[in-house]
């Protein structure tokens, strides 16, 4: 019986992942002459889909919590999309004139342009691993982006070099403007702050823990 409820849900959550996706159809054809006002409706859809994906997804785990149901494949996904509309919505996606975008950290929050200089304190990577992402948010918070001398641009400059492996590949899109840091700095945390993961990721950590 239980088995059968579990494929219900699991095939129902087919059908819902598969409606998010019909937004990549809109993205691959997209005029912006004559659908950039579809987008923020779009937006509004696509993460009022998603809470319905998530709680769904968590009735399957609660009924077989050693089910393995590719989570991060449909987190990745969800974010690939939302982060290309949201680039939609920007006003405009052209770099900072006379800024070099080939500018880098060298994993030190040594100095930026317009002669700010930060903290000498290094920065650290965020590999995608759910367990380093609070203290990487708390430290990347407190020294770039509460920084408020630090323009967009500046703020890009330090996150994109800091992001590694999935979380990397989540913005890797955006181009180095101020608008696009608004977006980028909004999804890595709506990603990695999820409260339900979060703690899967830490049970399991639990789980690996060698026993004494």
């Amino acid at each position: 019986m239980a088995d059968n409820v579990i494929k219900e849900k699991i095939k129902r959550r087919e059908h819902m992942f598969a409606s998010l996706k019909r937004h990549i159809e809109f993205l691959e054809t997209y005029s912006a002459e004559t659908q950039h006002g579809q987008v923020s409706t779009r937006v509004e859809n696509l993460d009022k889909k998603w809470e319905e994906f998530e709680m769904l997804q968590e009735e399957i785990a609660e009924l077989d919590e050693n089910g393995d149901y590719e989570e991060d494949h449909y987190h990745y996904q969800y974010f690939q999309i939302r982060s290309s509309l949201l680039e939609k919505m920007a006003p405009t996606n052209r770099p900072a004139e006379g800024l070099d975008n080939t500018i880098g950290r060298n994993n030190s929050a040594m100095g930026v342009h317009s002669g700010v200089r930060l903290p000498q304190i290094t920065l650290p990577d965020f590999d995608s691993d759910y367990r380093d992402w609070l203290s990487f948010k708390s430290t990347y918070e407190s020294l770039i982006h509460e920084t408020v001398e630090l323009s967009g641009v500046q703020k890009f400059h330090y996150l994109k070099p800091a992001l590694k492996g999935e979380a990397a590949k989540l913005i890797e899109s955006l181009m180095i403007t101020n608008d696009n840091y608004t977006i980028a700095w909004e999804t890595i945390p709506k990603r990695y702050s999820n409260e339900y993961l979060l703690k899967k990721r830490h049970l399991q950590a639990l789980m690996e823990y060698p026993k004494i």
